[in-house]
């Protein structure tokens, strides 16, 4: 299977292997350690929901993040639909970390929107998230 990216670079690859696609982004508006937004999507298998994805997801978070303490899990009412969403912090070199996650899945694809700022910026960072969440799928029209 060949993987493009724009006309600079092509992967080679066995069929056995996954694509996943990540984009991150940074506002350091807010002064240092600024807060970011990454954007992970991936395959799944035909028939996959929003629920099961963040059900999943959340399962993979608590064996893999140090201290992982759920905060909230929720929906967010974007208007067309309910999308799963979960708070929750961790520690990472002893930093405590807060982070959102906003699951969608459309056809095949799921899109994980992952929100990431220390847990003293965090509160600062929060009011942000529905309205970030609502230029995602509006294809950034607001």
């Amino acid at each position: 299977m060949r993987i493009s990216f724009g006309s600079r670079f092509a992967f080679d690859i066995d069929d056995g292997w996954t694509r996943t696609l990540a984009l991150s982004l940074v506002d350091k508006s807010a002064g240092p350690p600024g807060f970011s937004l990454t954007v992970t999507n991936e395959q799944l298998p035909a028939g996959s929901s929003a629920a099961g994805y963040a059900a999943a997801q959340g399962e993979v978070l608590q064996r893999s993040l140090k201290d992982y303490a759920e905060i909230r899990a929720s929906h967010f009412d974007t208007g067309r639909a309910l999308v799963p969403v979960r708070e929750y912090s961790w520690r990472q070199e002893g930093a405590e970390i807060a982070q959102c996650q906003a699951y969608f899945v459309e056809g095949q694809e799921a899109w994980t929107l992952t929100f990431t700022a220390t847990a003293q910026a965090y509160p600062a960072l929060r009011p942000q998230i529905p309205a970030l969440i609502r230029s995602v799928l509006s294809g950034g029209g607001g």
